[in-house]
């Protein structure tokens, strides 16, 4: 199970704090946070039942997480929190708004590639907006010292 940030955490957080905290979410989690329908069809999900996050839903607090966040594109999300949650709701969606030239290609990220292409993909995010990789490595070697027995490669595949 992932132990989620609480929102004062999050807003602490700078660039390179939000993108160290996700990318190794992503790396130590090492599977895709998805459903997989009985007729193939695939959602990407915020939080699945089996505890996986996907980027941007590492970085939502407990306190803020909800069904009805499912099935929202991120720029969808933004105005859902500031619309129609609590004060603390809104104040996490203007926290993603400042952050969405980082957080917006984390989520493609995680929707479009594989497990697999992570590390490589994160690197060159890190790289095009300066920032640093050193979290990232650090997980990496984490990861492989720890490694599961199975691990998804595929986008499709949900980690039954």
């Amino acid at each position: 199970m992932t132990d989620y940030p609480t929102l004062s955490m999050v807003l602490a957080m700078d660039a390179q704090a939000l993108f160290d905290h996700i990318a190794c979410h992503l790396i130590l989690q090492d599977c895709v946070c998805r459903h997989v329908s009985p007729d193939g069809d695939v959602t990407c999900l915020y939080r699945d039942a089996q505890g996986r996050a996907c980027a941007i839903g590492a970085i939502v607090p407990d306190s803020l997480y909800a069904q009805e966040l499912e099935g929202r594109s991120l720029g969808n999300l933004i105005p859902f929190l500031s619309y129609t949650g609590p004060q603390a709701a809104r104040m996490l969606a203007q926290f993603m708004e400042r952050h969405l030239g980082l957080l917006a290609p984390l989520q493609g990220i995680h929707d479009t590639h594989p497990p697999s292409q992570w590390p490589d993909e994160l690197s060159r995010h890190a790289w095009r907006l300066g920032l640093d990789t050193a979290a990232l490595q650090a997980a990496l070697i984490l990861r492989e010292a720890h490694r599961p027995s199975r691990v998804c490669e595929e986008p499709a595949d949900a980690c039954a």
